[in-house]
C-alpha cells in the first residue's frame, strides 16, 4: 500500500541544517489521515541512518494500524463491558489478533484492492477460523504471519505467481490458500534444524508485530526495524 506523505523542511537548531519533517500521512484506502504516532515513527525513520529506503519488509511505518487509537480503544473497552463477544464469536483478545493479521495480509497481498466494511468483516471471520481449536493463539498468530510472508515471497519471486481472491485464499478448507502454507512453514522449520538462521527475518517480523500490538510505542518499532535491517530484510 502506498501512503500519501506531506513533508516540509524545518531547520534543526542543534545541527544547524534543514531536515525533512512529516506533517501528514494519508491512508489511500480510507483517505483518512493516520495519527500522530505514525507521524512520529516516520520522522524517526526519515532522520536516522538509512532513512526511508531501509524500512523492513511489511513492517511499515503505519504500524499503528495494527492497534486502535486511544480514543477508539476507550470506546471499544466501554462496549466490551456489555458485550463479551464480537462478530463471529470472537473474544476481544482474538479480535485484536485477527485485526492485526488481516492488516498484514491486506498490505502484503491485496493492497491494490478495496473492500467494504462488510467484506472486511467477512474476511476476518475466515481468518478467525484458523485460530479454532488452538490452545496458544499468540504462537498461532506468529506462525500465520510467517506463512503470509512466505506466500508473498512466492508471488514476488515466481514468474506467473499469483494469489487467489481473499474470499477463497483465507478459507480454511481451500488447500491452495492460507491453509496450504502450513506445510511451507514446516519445511522452513525443518531446514532451521540444520541451518539455524534460515529465513529468520520472517520470525523476527512476526515477533515484532505481536510485540508492537501488545506495546505500541516507537522504541519497539525501532528495535525490530534495526533487527530486520541487520538481517538484510527490506521492502522489495
Amino acid at each position: 500500500m502506498t501512503y500519501s506523505i506531506k513533508k516540509k523542511k524545518v531547520k534543526d537548531k542543534k545541527k544547524g541544517e534543514y531536515i525533512d519533517v512529516v506533517e501528514k500521512i494519508i491512508n489511500p484506502q480510507t483517505r483518512a489521515p493516520l495519527g500522530q504516532q505514525a507521524i512520529n515513527i516516520m520522522n524517526q525513520v526519515l532522520n536516522t541512518q538509512g532513512g526511508e529506503a531501509n524500512i523492513p519488509i511489511d513492517f511499515v511505518f503505519s504500524a499503528e494500524e495494527f492497534t486502535p487509537s486511544q480514543k477508539t480503544q476507550k470506546k471499544k473497552e466501554a462496549k466490551v463491558i456489555q458485550l463479551k463477544l464480537i462478530r463471529g464469536g470472537r473474544t476481544p483478545d482474538l479480535d485484536k489478533l485477527v485485526h492485526g493479521l488481516w492488516t498484514l495480509a491486506y498490505s502484503s497481498l491485496w493492497n491494490n484492492k478495496e473492500f467494504s466494511i462488510n467484506e472486511t468483516e467477512q474476511l476476518k471471520d475466515l481468518l478467525a477460523e484458523h485460530f479454532k481449536n488452538n490452545k496458544n493463539c499468540k504462537r498461532n498468530f506468529k506462525d500465520l504471519v510467517e506463512r503470509i510472508c512466505l506466500a508473498k515471497r512466492f508471488v514476488s519471486r515466481r514468474k506467473g505467481g499469483y494469489i487467489s481472491k481473499p474470499i477463497d485464499w483465507l478459507n480454511i478448507n481451500y488447500r491452495n490458500g492460507l491453509a496450504g502454507t502450513a506445510s511451507w512453514l514446516e519445511e522452513v522449520k525443518e531446514q532451521r534444524k540444520l541451518v539455524p538462521h534460515y529465513n529468520e527475518g520472517i520470525t523476527t517480523l512476526a515477533n515484532g508485530i505481536l510485540k508492537y500490538m501488545e506495546s505500541p510505542n516507537i522504541m519497539v518499532f525501532l528495535r525490530y526495524r534495526k533487527m530486520l535491517i541487520e538481517q538484510k530484510q527490506y521492502l522489495s
